[in-house]
């Protein structure tokens, strides 16, 4: 275990890696708890539409942010306000699921001394807001921690943009990597016939 931690704090990219992947899977599960509280509790007797809508839109968001984190986790590297941009998501998502945990145990529990059916679906989303106010906390923190490593310094940053944005003669911008073979010169003669007799006048 303490190699494990050891490769982690010496390779940056690797310990976000992995740790993405438990984000992935943990959002799969998301998805399906948050669809069966948003069903229980707009279906059954006692339940809270708005806590459907809270469930859905946190579950939207989660998908947001696995789409964007892939960028860093396999587009190599990343901008710095990108970085820092998921940074912020990830610490504000910890602090949404612990703030739906707390509601949802709160409304779990009332539900229970009521007999309604919507406490072990509440309750549950409550335990698994928990679990997710810990997954992206430590995911902030090693995003934070090793953003060095994934992020893109100034001279890579002007680097990327010479090789990626020139112009060639004709005033156009393209990209080297799809330059055409065939770029016809930009100063081109045009051959004017003009006839004789208007030469003559």
């Amino acid at each position: 275990m303490q190699a494990k931690l050891a490769t982690y704090r010496r390779e940056g990219a690797l310990a976000l890696r992995h740790m993405w992947f438990v984000i992935l899977l943990f959002s799969v599960v998301q998805i399906i708890v948050s669809i069966a509280v948003a069903a229980s509790n707009s279906s059954s007797e006692g339940g809270y539409k708005s806590m459907s809508f809270a469930a859905i839109w946190a579950m939207f968001l989660v998908i947001a942010f696995g789409l964007l984190g892939a960028r860093i986790v396999f587009g190599g590297k990343a901008p710095e306000l990108l970085i820092g941009f998921l940074i912020g998501v990830a610490s504000m998502l910890a602090q949404l699921f612990f703030v739906l945990a707390v509601i949802f145990f709160g409304i779990g529990t009332e539900a229970a001394l009521n007999g309604h059916k919507t406490a072990p679906s509440d309750k549950a989303y409550g335990a698994f807001g928990l679990v997710n106010t810990i997954i992206y906390a430590v995911w902030a923190i090693i995003l934070s921690v090793n953003r060095k490593a994934v992020a893109l310094n100034q001279k890579e940053a002007e680097n990327v943009d010479v090789e990626t944005y020139k112009s060639n003669n004709t005033g156009e911008v393209y990209n080297p990597a799809t330059k055409p073979t065939n770029i016809p010169p930009a100063n081109t003669s045009v051959d004017v016939n003009v006839d004789d007799e208007e030469a003559e006048l």
